[in-house]
């Protein structure tokens, strides 16, 4: 080997055991001089930490500002933009473990590794992510009252139940909110000042082609009164109506009152009126309801749709005859039928002033149907008289009336022209009495003896 060369191998290596001597000297200095403190240069977002212990920057941490740890962002959903601040959502820094991590900075890999991170955060600050704790409960809570604000959802196209003109659907939006979590603590995590956010797009059901090729024979058509005074009870009329009117039935497909409606909450816009509970006006959500339930009954029995589900109410009602009301409780009680023809069937409902009707449209009608009462029964009711010495011998004294009760059958004729082709048993239904209660006055005499035993 040529001295000259040998002379070059030389050096280079000399000026690399030198290099190599500097950069451990250089790190040994740094350790030396940050031993216990976060290393200079080091920051999370526009809170320098550089030079703290661990205590001294969690300390810091707690007290910052959210907006000077990047812990703040706008979200903008659509046209929309918010300022969103982790505190409403349950979301907090954790200041230790935030700080923690400061201090591993440069601390962790292999000697090139550390020496390239000194060097990184000497020349340009270095951003730690910071360490968030969530509370899930909460932060679902906002999820789901932001997406209650912004979520839009679908319109089925319908008929107008005055004209029968067609309404056209509206297409429906909401937010993924699972997905809005992951990308919400990530932008955070990640000190973003910013979020975008696109609503899904949900179709509706029933689109105004479906309804255009629907048939729009006049089925059935029946109207109930109601009593317009009653607002809260004439209003759940009103929704319900609103929430039925378009549904499609498909050829041999089922009806449901329930599915159609939903279930009667406030937070779908029902208020809170008499409805009957074991023989009683009590006050519920959706109380009138069932008057457009058996509004719809009656329609589907004149129209020949096949009952699958109908209950009647444990007293009779005013707006319905007798065996012709129907109940319905949602995830209880239901009014199912099936369309027995080859084209959909539409059920239109309209309420104003004091009346409800409810028409059925298909293809036209091969047959005509009468629902006939047989086997009434009036039920007397009961009397439950309990004595009482504090009123005169034989004096009575009626705490409460009773009611009657009724047993009643009924059918359906299918007509074809005046000839009848048919008589189906559709229901045997029970009202049961209701007892009168009364007092009777006794003397003292016949009152009962007192058990010597005691109470």
């Amino acid at each position: 080997m040529r001295p000259r060369i040998i002379r070059v191998l030389i050096i280079l290596a000399l000026s690399g055991f030198v290099l190599s001597g500097a950069a451990v000297g250089s790190l040994a200095l740094a350790r030396g001089w940050s031993r216990g403190r976060i290393f200079p240069g080091v920051a999370c977002g526009r809170v320098d930490l550089g030079g703290l212990t661990q205590e001294a920057a969690a300390a810091r941490l707690a007290g910052a500002p959210l907006g000077e740890l990047a812990l703040e962002l706008t979200v903008q959903i659509d046209d929309a933009v918010r300022t969103f601040s982790p505190e409403q959502a349950g979301i907090s820094l954790d200041a230790a473990a935030t700080a923690h991590e400061a201090w591993l900075y440069a601390r962790t890999g292999g000697l090139p590794q550390r020496l390239a991170d000194l060097w990184r955060a000497r020349r340009h600050r270095v951003q730690i992510r910071p360490v968030l704790v969530v509370e899930e409960g909460e932060l679902h809570g906002w999820l789901v009252e932001l997406a209650n604000e912004v979520n839009v959802p679908p319109v089925n196209a319908s008929f107008d139940a005055r004209t029968g003109e067609i309404i056209p659907e509206q297409v429906g939006r909401r937010i993924d909110t699972d997905r809005l979590r992951q990308e919400l603590l990530a932008a955070l995590r990640e000190g973003k000042a910013s979020l975008v956010v696109s609503r899904q797009t949900i179709p509706p059901a029933t689109t105004a082609e479906t309804l255009a090729a629907v048939p729009r024979n006049l089925l059935s058509r029946f109207i109930t009164q109601f009593n317009p005074e009653e607002s809260d009870r004439s209003h759940n009329v009103y929704l319900g109506a609103k929430l039925l009117n378009g549904t499609v039935v498909p050829p041999g497909g089922e009806f449901s009152f329930n599915r159609a409606v939903g279930e009667r909450t406030e937070a779908a816009g029902f208020r809170t009126a008499l409805e009957i509970v074991n023989q009683e006006f009590v006050p519920g959500i959706g109380g009138g309801i069932c008057q457009v339930a058996s509004t719809v009954y009656n329609a589907a029995l004149e129209a020949g749709m096949e009952i699958i589900e109908r209950a009647n109410h444990s007293r009779p009602v005013k707006y319905v005859p007798l065996g012709r009301d129907a109940t319905v409780v949602h995830g209880y009680l239901d009014l199912r039928f099936r369309n027995p023809y080859d084209q959909p069937v539409v059920v239109l409902a309209y309420a104003d002033e004091s009346y409800l009707e409810v028409r059925l449209l298909g293809q036209a009608a091969r047959y005509r149907y009468e629902i006939q009462r047989t086997d009434e029964e009036r039920i007397d009711p009961p009397i439950i008289e309990r004595p009482d010495p504090g009123l005169a011998p034989g004096q009575v004294v009626v705490d409460r009336e009773g009611r009657p009760g009724y047993r009643v059958t009924i059918w359906r004729l299918r007509y074809s022209g005046q000839r009848i082709l048919d008589r189906q048993l559709l229901s045997r239904d029970y009202y049961p009495p209701v007892a009168t209660q009364a007092r009777i006055g006794i003397t003292p005499e016949e009152a009962p003896a007192a058990d010597p035993m005691g109470p």
